[in-house]
């Protein structure tokens, strides 16, 4: 039997059927790393980028892609029980996907990154230039002109 409190705590926690409103007004673009169907979801998708895909190192991360044939990039961020508790391992993903954010990643892949546990207490500089490394290395940044192009 379910109490009063149940059902509110649930009403509570429920996600939003449609994805927030963009700021900015119209004919603002929003970054991949925000878009929904720009984030690599599945358990499957994650398994054929791990295993098919080429990847780089760094002591802070590891950077896995694959081709996507899609015209956008999906990236994914595996962190791992080793990098810390939940807490931690919330933060090394959102400071990820705010570096990504900002960074001009080539269309047509998917992209993971592996936190290795010395990100937990990497600096969000160091961090990002981790990132920024392994994706120059892989050669998925785009050049200036592009990046200014695109908005």
């Amino acid at each position: 039997m379910k109490s009063c409190g149940e059902d509110a705590s649930r009403a509570a926690i429920s996600l939003p059927s449609e994805p927030p409103p963009e700021r900015g007004g119209s004919g603002t673009v929003t970054h991949h790393a925000t878009a929904r169907d720009h984030r690599l979801r599945k358990a499957a998708d994650f398994q054929r980028v791990r295993n098919s895909g080429r990847g780089w190192t760094s002591p802070l991360l590891v950077l896995r892609v694959h081709p996507n044939g899609l015209d956008v990039t999906r990236t994914g961020f595996s962190v791992g029980r080793r990098v810390g508790g939940a807490v931690v391992r919330n933060k090394v993903k959102r400071r990820l996907r705010e570096i990504v954010r900002q960074l001009p990643v080539k269309a047509g892949w998917d992209v993971v990154f592996i936190a290795r546990p010395a990100s937990a207490g990497a600096p969000f500089l160091q961090l990002g230039e981790a990132a920024t490394d392994l994706l120059t290395r892989a050669r998925l940044l785009t050049s200036a002109a592009e990046s200014g192009a695109r908005g």
